[in-house]
């Protein structure tokens, strides 16, 4: 009797899958550089409105993506110098890492070899060098959150120095620094308080987002365990379950985001604007008008 599925058939179909393979990749590529470059639009055109709304001026939706628009190529050379550099030395130091325990793991069990000892002996060593490894790791870890979270602050500023100051690229970045550096316990304090407000918007995102999942998704999984098909009516509440979950926490982040990026835009101003001379002080440098 024929298998229903041989081998000569998956060689047959494996290029088909292959092709498939490379175009879902293709897919989830174009799709993820295009939601890079809107998220830019719109980090770009928040700050934007929210610097004119400040000021007293009406900012409708295109208004503010179209100012977005016309900033976007910094923005993006901005997240490709600061996160894309960051990106690849952390991927060079982990390439390096792998090849120096590698390297230290075989020329130990080389020399354990050669000498006639037994690999029980090289245990402790090889304990002992795991252990110092995975410390190292630990600290290295905490470093690049380290400097993943400065990265992220420079980015911040240098994206409100591009948008406000009409900046280029290593100008902005350079604005930024000298923002954090003279405001550098303002700052400290923001961040501590939005990792707060980040905390508690996402307690609140699990608190409305998890019973509505478990009402989209418990009663298709309770006929499943008893051993039952799934009812049209479970079909239907898992996917208008799952879009009203999509929903929920896409307003929320949305509106969560949004309040961020208008208090990160104020204060950015607030730190540039009182760098400059008091009123008085530039009204007396004036010449007097005859």
């Amino acid at each position: 009797i024929d298998t229903p599925f041989a081998q000569a058939d998956f060689v047959e179909i494996l290029p088909v899958i292959g092709a498939m393979a490379a175009g879902a990749l293709c897919f989830a590529l174009i799709l993820g550089i295009a939601l890079w470059i809107l998220r830019l639009t719109s980090q770009a055109g928040m700050i934007d409105a929210a610097s004119r709304l400040d000021a007293g001026q009406k900012v409708s939706f295109g208004e503010a993506m179209r100012a977005g628009w016309s900033k976007i190529w910094n923005m993006i050379a901005l997240d490709l110098l600061l996160f894309g550099v960051v990106f690849l030395f952390i991927i060079h130091f982990m390439l390096l890492m792998a090849g120096t325990v590698g390297g230290s793991v075989a020329a130990a069990a080389a020399g354990g070899a050669g000498s006639g000892q037994d690999f029980a002996n090289l245990a402790g060593p090889l304990m002992a060098l795991g252990g110092g490894l995975v410390g190292l790791i630990c600290c290295l870890i905490c470093g690049f959150f380290i400097l993943f979270i400065l990265v992220s602050v420079i980015s911040t500023f240098a994206q409100r120095a591009i948008v406000l100051e009409d900046r280029g690229v290593i100008e902005a970045i350079k604005r930024a620094w000298e923002v954090i550096r003279a405001n550098l316990g303002e700052v400290i304090i923001l961040l501590l308080l939005f990792l707060a407000l980040g905390i508690i918007v996402g307690l609140i995102t699990a608190a409305v987002a998890l019973p509505v999942g478990a009402l989209a998704v418990m009663p298709g999984a309770a006929r499943l365990m008893s051993g039952e098909a799934l009812s049209g009516l479970d079909v239907f509440l898992m996917v208008v379950g799952g879009l009203a979950l999509v929903v929920i926490v896409a307003a929320i982040r949305s509106f969560y985001t949004a309040f961020e990026s208008s208090a990160y835009t104020l204060a950015f101003q607030e730190f540039t604007d009182k760098n400059l001379p008091p009123q008085d002080l530039v009204s007396e440098k004036l010449p007097p008008t005859e």
